[in-house]
């Protein structure tokens, strides 16, 4: 299993939370110092490994979001991090895309926070990720969550909306007086890189918010944020088991020289494992022949 389950990050240590939170001043607690040895123990021995960026759920980016905020303490007292910064933000980049392109922005906030909790300065992904959500928040109002629909909601009136507000919208929010970059770190970035991406991501598919903040960008900026454009298309071949699609883009990636992502490793594996599986199927009549 990748990282820890969900359950004891979303329960127990909210629980560990929530005591601290009533004895802060108590260097004593019993139960407060259970629970420290129990989270760094937990989180050493179960997020001392990769996500599955593609087959992962909801709940393993919950557990992984919750790791670094127990790890880091919110820098309070914060523990040595499971496995190297650089491959934990990789990762945090890839699950963000995905936040980004499912319209989770519980869970892309959560995500957001994986830079200042680890003493990074913004990422390209992140600044944008970050100046999306403060667009959609200044659009709407609030952040939507994965269920909330903005054409229904905005269809509905008084009492239904609200309820429709309730039931479907996680309440998270950004803080009053946040300022989104105002430009986009430049890193390692690739002239027309987000322009030979871009086609794969006109498939048909709904438009995103995502894109309307994409669509303000210099030309500069979008090729900065590429490589976010690269995982969003290659999660979404993988979801709709379009392998061949994952072999055009990890082609394109390399022709590029952006296959040093997780999300890039990761989709080359499962086409690895996918051609493995079809020879063993291939050659299975083949060997049973031969041991009669």
């Amino acid at each position: 299993m990748h990282c820890f389950s969900a359950a004891f990050g979303r329960r127990r240590m909210r629980g560990a939370s929530a005591c601290r939170t009533e004895c802060w001043k108590s260097s004593g607690c019993a139960v407060c110092s259970g629970y420290q040895r129990l989270l760094r123990h937990d989180i050493a021995a179960r997020c001392n490994h990769p996500m599955d960026l593609f087959g992962g759920t909801r709940e393993d980016i919950y557990a992984f979001t919750h790791a670094v905020m127990y790890t880091a303490d919110f820098n309070i007292r914060p523990t040595p991090l499971p496995r190297s910064r650089e491959v934990l933000l990789g990762e945090a980049e890839a699950v963000l895309a995905r936040a980004l392109d499912s319209e989770d922005y519980d869970i892309g906030g959560e995500l957001l926070l994986t830079w200042p909790l680890t003493g990074t300065t913004w990422s390209a992904a992140a600044a944008f990720g970050f100046r999306v959500l403060a667009d959609v928040e200044d659009q709407v109002g609030f952040l939507p969550a994965a269920a909330t629909r903005l054409d229904r909601l905005n269809a509905l009136q008084g009492e239904a909306r609200g309820e429709y507000l309730t039931a479907t919208a996680y309440p998270a929010a950004l803080a009053p007086d946040r300022e989104p970059p105002q430009r986009l770190p430049f890193e390692d970035v690739v002239p027309g890189s987000a322009a030979a991406i871009l086609p794969f991501l006109d498939d048909g598919s709904r438009r995103r918010h995502w894109q309307d903040t994409f669509d303000r960008l210099s030309v500069t900026d979008r090729d900065a944020v590429s490589r976010l454009l690269l995982t969003i298309a290659l999660h979404r071949r993988v979801a709709t088991h379009d392998f061949a699609g994952v072999a055009k883009l990890l082609e394109l990636a390399m022709s590029l020289g952006m296959t040093d992502s997780p999300a890039a490793s990761q989709a080359a594996e499962l086409l690895d494992r996918l051609i493995l599986a079809h020879m063993g199927r291939r050659a299975t009549p083949a060997r049973a022949l031969a041991a009669a």
